[in-house]
């Protein structure tokens, strides 16, 4: 009876394997065969998760990026005064109002002067564009005539055919339509999502301590207090190599675009605003930033004063020698103790896998893994240079000991 029940239960595990196995093959028979509707619902969950969660996003990154100037504010001015130690939860919200009116003045400064001077410079380029297209064909048709080797005519045609590539499309009006209004709801939920995520920062900066406190409550509960110290430790030490890294980048090249800025208000060259614009964002890119961004800043004047092109270049070149050898160092220091080589690295990695902002990101993000791993490194290679004795080696010198 026992042996007949054994293999009954024997036939009733096959015969459960069997029925997974058909109800898994079928199941992937009617995913496969609806592979496109299972991908569109996921896209929509996706894109529905990411409508959710981009205001907590916004506020995180604000929040970052402001922490330091709270701290700074908090730390270094109000707290000095006897009063504000005895108001601290009124130091802080004082301290991030300061913070808050500072950078959303800054922006408003940038939008009142800067942004005018953007826009001249760009409708001025785009009204002159064809005057400035024969003026240029002019340009280099008297100066490869003047070299008996080059053919001035073979030189334009290849102009033109750029030319034509570029502008002798018919224009889709129903197409543009639909990329106008798409840019401008995503122009719109990027705005709704930074004055949502701006308030989501201020709670995130007056209730920092309280939310860290629930955090590292959390990481004692699932990890135990040695490994949650660990992590805590660990994770101050990557938030400092972000935050040193990208406000100070930030810092850098806001400083190199408003230099850039000056000197070509100095030099009397067009395009000031366009160009520093160029030059201030591709400075956040590490290394090939600088050389990104000389490319489109020295074809916008080749195709409007190419007279004015080399100068351009040149006053440009001169920025980022001041940036590379003086400015930059200043400012960031070495706050990713990364060799040149392994930043080159990252930075190509990074674009490979996220785009321009993998570029940007990808230092941190290796200076961080380089940290982790030099120190497990070094820490076997001390294990192995001076090694532990074991537990038997420890009981024998003890015995000696004792026997002394």
């Amino acid at each position: 009876m026992n042996k007949k029940f054994l293999i009954d239960k024997k036939y009733l595990k096959i015969s459960i394997y069997a029925f997974v196995v058909l109800a898994l093959l079928i199941i992937l028979d009617k995913a496969v065969g609806n592979f496109m509707s299972f991908s569109a619902a996921a896209a929509k969950i996706g894109s529905a998760f990411i409508a959710v969660v981009s205001p907590f996003l916004c506020g995180f990154f604000i929040a970052f990026f402001l922490n330091p100037i709270v701290r700074l504010i908090e730390n270094k001015i109000l707290l000095k005064s006897a009063y504000f130690s005895k108001h601290q939860s009124l130091a802080r919200t004082l301290s991030i109002l300061i913070a808050f009116t500072l950078v959303i003045g800054l922006i408003v400064w940038i939008i009142l002067y800067f942004v005018p001077e953007l826009y001249e410079s760009v409708n001025s380029f785009i009204l002159n564009f064809n005057q400035n297209i024969t003026s240029l064909q002019n340009f280099y048709r008297n100066f490869f005539d003047q070299i008996e080797a080059i053919d001035s005519a073979d030189v334009l045609k290849i102009l033109n055919s750029v030319y034509d590539y570029f502008l002798g499309h018919e224009i889709d009006i129903p197409e543009m339509t639909t990329i106008v209004l798409e840019r401008t709801m995503q122009t719109v939920s990027f705005l709704v999502n930074i004055f949502v995520g701006t308030f989501i920062a201020f709670y995130m900066l007056a209730d920092k301590e309280r939310f860290s406190g629930r955090i590292k409550k959390t990481l004692h509960v699932i990890f135990g207090k040695e490994k949650a110290e660990k992590i805590v430790y660990n994770s101050g030490r990557i938030q400092n190599i972000f935050e040193v890294f990208i406000i100070g980048k930030t810092i850098d090249s806001s400083i190199i675009g408003l230099l850039c800025f000056i000197v070509m208000t100095i030099l009397n060259l067009p395009y000031k605003g366009i160009i520093s614009l160029i030059v201030g964002v591709t400075n956040m890119i590490p290394y090939f930033g600088p050389f990104i961004g000389y490319i489109p800043s020295t074809l916008i004047m080749l195709l409007s004063y190419p007279t004015k092109a080399g100068i351009t270049l040149l006053a440009l070149i001169i920025i980022q020698i001041f940036d590379g050898n003086y400015l930059g160092p200043k400012i960031l220091g070495a706050s990713t103790g990364l060799s040149p080589v392994l930043v080159i690295f990252s930075i190509v990695i990074g674009g490979a896998v996220a785009g321009p902002l993998g570029m940007f990101l990808g230092v941190p993000i290796l200076a961080s893994i380089r940290l982790f791993f030099a120190e497990f490194i070094d820490s076997k290679y001390e294990n192995i240079k001076n090694p532990k004795p074991s537990s038997e080696e420890e009981d024998s010198e003890q015995d000696i000991s004792d026997y002394d």
